[in-house]
């Protein structure tokens, strides 16, 4: 089990939630804060977001960065992986949403449909 925690200069820390200590920091090569960080359900996946428009998505086992991703330059407030971890959910500032496969495929989501107060279309 991880822990992860960002810093401002973009960096992610990971400890190993068993002993408490540090167990590598992955570098940033964008000096960008991170404003969150989400976990994938099983432990495998870390993905961090930054306030300069990177997302960064992380293979925790191997202590390394798969790919990162270019967004908004006003940046993204907030990450989440859907329960089954096969979607990686992030917003921007203004409200607009994306959806990425742990793969790579970019998708936008209309977040309106996910609104429990919005009526259901019959």
């Amino acid at each position: 089990q991880h822990a992860l925690m960002g810093d401002p200069r973009g960096n992610v820390h990971m400890f190993d939630l068993a002993t408490g200590t540090r167990t590598s920091v992955i570098a940033s090569s964008v000096e960008a804060p991170v404003t969150d960080l989400a976990l994938s359900p099983d432990h495998r996946l870390g993905a961090a977001v930054s306030s300069y428009g990177r997302l960064r998505l992380f293979d925790l086992d191997a202590h390394r960065e798969l790919r990162a991703l270019e967004g908004p330059v006003w940046g993204f407030l907030c990450a989440a992986f859907s329960a089954d971890g096969k979607y990686l959910f992030y917003s921007r500032r203004f409200g607009a949403t994306w959806a990425t496969t742990t793969e790579g495929e970019v998708h936008w989501v209309d977040m309106r449909i996910l609104d429990p107060l919005r009526p259901a279309q019959g």
